[in-house]
Parts: C-alpha cells; structure tokens; sequence
C-alpha cells in the first residue's frame, strides 16, 4: 500500500487526546473513543511497572499522537519510549505536545519495523488497535519479534470476534478484525505463550471500568516468550500460507457482498441471475476472476433468445505451451468441452439458449508449475478472467 493511501486510511481515527499532566488517561478521557484508547494504555503501563528493572525499552507501534507513549514514559522503570507512526501530521502534534527526554518519535511504517529498530533492542513492544488497519499483519508482528530482546513482551489490542470480519460496516478505515484463533495463530508463530483477555496480567484496570466501556474477550492479548530463531525460508512459508488463507476467505466474504449489493440494482438482473456462488466466487464486477476448481454461473433467461455467451482469459499471467491451462466447460444440455488454453488472449463461448435457467458448470485443470526458484504461489495465478457476458 502507498504512504498516501495508509495515511488517509488512519487518519480518520487520529485520537487527540487532551491531556494536560500526568496520571491515569482514564480520568483524563471525555469520549468512548479516548476510554476505548486509554485503557489498554493503562494496562500496558500496569504490565510494564511489574515487569521490574529500571531501563527497559518500550516501542509504541503506531503511536498515532502520542499519548500513550507519553504515558509510558513517566513510569519510572522504563528507560526510554520509541513511537513509530507514518501520518506526518500525528507526528508533528505528538512532538510538540508529548516530547521529552524519554521518548523519540519516528516517522515509518509498522509493517517494516525491520528497517527501522535494531535487532534485539526492545524489551516491551506495544501496539494497540493497529493489526486491524494492515494488509500484512505477519510482516507487522515479525518485525516486533526481531526487534525484541531475549525475554521481550508484546502487548497488542485490535477489535476481535468469533469470525473474522473484513471490511467492516460499522468502522471503514478496518480492513480486517480478525478472530481470536486467527489472531492466535499469528501471534503464536513467533512466540511460544499468548494469553489472550480472561488470562491477561493485570486484567483489573479493564474491570475497573465496570459500566463506562465494554471490552471484548479477546480484545487484548500478551505474548511472551519469543522463539530466539524464526529462519527467514520458514518465516515467508508461514506469510505465504497465512495471507493467502486469510485474503482468500475475505474476497469471498467481500464478493458475495457486493455481489447481493448488485444485484440490487444492475442493469441486467431481470435477465439473469448475476452469479451462482456454490462453488466458485468473483468480484463485484461484469470482469470476474473465477478462483476455484470448478464453478458455476447460471444464466436466467426471460424470452428466447438463440445465443448467450461471454469471453475466458487466463489469470494467470505466464500461460504458454509449457505453462497451459485447461477448462472443461459443460452446457446447459449436459455437453462437456475441454479448451487447452496456451495463450493469454484466451477464448469466447458461445452457447445456445432456453427459456428460464441455463447452468454452465466450468471445471479447470491448472497444470502450470511455479517457477523452479520460487518457494510461494502468487494469489494472482489461480483461476480464470471472465467477461463480456450477454444473451440475446
């Protein structure tokens, strides 16, 4: 994602909190948003004071206006706080109204905490309600896992619930909020022990609240105990699968949304039913990218007309002799035809029509192997384009 773009999507929850001296930020909160923010803040602080010592390093990631890297820093253990957020203007603010000797702020992205901190040089990472706005959570939490020391402690907080959520309604600037076992799952990779809301240390400052804010079960979680070796080849295998699972299962959710939105109101759904989900899914668009093994699309037509139709392309963008794809389409009549796609021009249907449904099943063979030297499969070669559907 380009800075532009990040950057107008965390701004619209830029928190300016109005703090004017040190103590809790609970008292200090006027809004549900602020007591939403302040408190995992004030947990952190709880979990870094037992920690003990006196100089331990704390990386606030997406620091955003810097409260509560300011808060942080007042705790008499801790030797210095780093805030790392991209919005310039969230920055500017933070420096002027929250700088101090204790604490630096750095302009740069989360999801590249490897370029940015020292290997091994923090002892506390915190980030709260980040994880949900990045298209790639494991780059985010592999950097804090490089970034922290032998016995480091990562304390996050991101919106979690029984089933992932992607894009959600109530909140535009989520791309995903994710479940507990997902987020688990995550956070497990790099560290050997998670705890996640009924488990967590000094959970007391969440029941402090009692009626003033509802915190989910899962909303906070510590993971400790950092795995001292995750190889570079092991770490990618792990990006590889878990993103791949991840945005596949959200483009379907996404899909079969904007596909009901759709179908509302396009221009065509008096002539045909838009798409037939059981076992393939498209995007929201008369261009789909067809992503499974086999899938279905059933044209409903209203008169008679003799012809309908539509254009496959390969999405797969190095199809060749040595590369092909085959796709076996059958009829509405139940006559099955095998094409052998070699070129990326791809090839147009044409099909006879019958009043009332007309189901077209489409199966592909994907003989393309990756190339010798690659240990992933980009998302972007599976499945087939589709186009160009009309009847009559």
């Amino acid at each position: 994602m380009n800075r532009e773009l990040y950057e107008l999507l965390v701004e619209g929850e830029a928190l300016y909190f109005s703090r004017t001296a040190s103590g809790s930020l609970l008292e200090a909160a006027e809004t549900y948003n602020q007591l939403y923010h302040a408190a995992g803040y004030e947990w952190a602080c709880k979990v870094i004071e037992s920690l003990g010592g006196g100089s331990l390093r704390v990386l606030d990631a997406a620091s955003g206006t810097g409260y509560g890297s300011a808060r942080m820093a007042e705790l008499p253990c801790v030797a210095s706080v780093l805030g790392i957020d991209l919005n310039p203007s969230q920055l500017a603010y933070a420096r002027q109204r929250h700088g101090g000797p204790k604490i630096e702020f750095m302009r740069g992205d989360v999801t590249h905490l490897d370029t940015l901190v020292p290997r091994g040089a923090i002892d506390v990472a915190v980030s709260f309600q980040t994880v949900e706005h990045l298209f790639d959570s494991v780059a985010f939490i592999a950097g804090v896992h490089q970034s922290m020391a032998r016995d480091g402690v990562f304390l996050v907080g991101c919106p979690t619930h029984d089933e992932t959520i992607f894009l959600n309604p109530d909140n535009p600037y989520h791309l995903v909020e994710y479940s507990q076992d997902l987020l688990c799952e995550l956070l497990s990779f790099f560290f050997s022990r998670v705890r996640f809301f009924d488990e967590l240390p000094h959970r007391e400052v969440f029941d402090h609240l009692n009626n003033r804010l509802s915190v989910p079960n899962a909303n906070y979680a510590v993971a400790t105990e950092p795995y001292r070796r995750v190889s570079r080849r092991k770490r990618e295998r792990f990006r590889t699968d878990y993103l791949l699972r991840l945005w596949r299962s959200g483009v379907h959710e996404l899909q079969q949304r904007a596909i009901q939105a759709r179908r509302e109101r396009h221009f065509l759904t008096k002539c045909y039913t838009f798409l037939d989900l059981e076992e393939g899914f498209y995007p929201p668009e008369l261009t789909h990218i067809w992503m499974k093994e086999r899938a279905a699309l059933t044209l409903t037509v209203e008169s008679e007309p003799p012809r309908c139709g539509f254009t496959v392309v390969p999405a797969a963008p190095d199809v060749s002799e040595d590369n092909p794809v085959t796709v076996r389409l059958t009829d509405a009549k139940g006559d099955a035809t095998d094409y052998r796609l070699t070129k990326h021009q791809g090839f147009k249907i044409e099909l006879e029509c019958i009043k009332g449904p007309n189901r077209i099943q489409l199966e592909v063979d994907r003989t393309w192997v990756p190339a010798e030297d690659s240990d992933t499969v980009d998302i972007r070669r599976l499945g087939l384009r589709l186009s160009g559907f009309w009847v009559g």
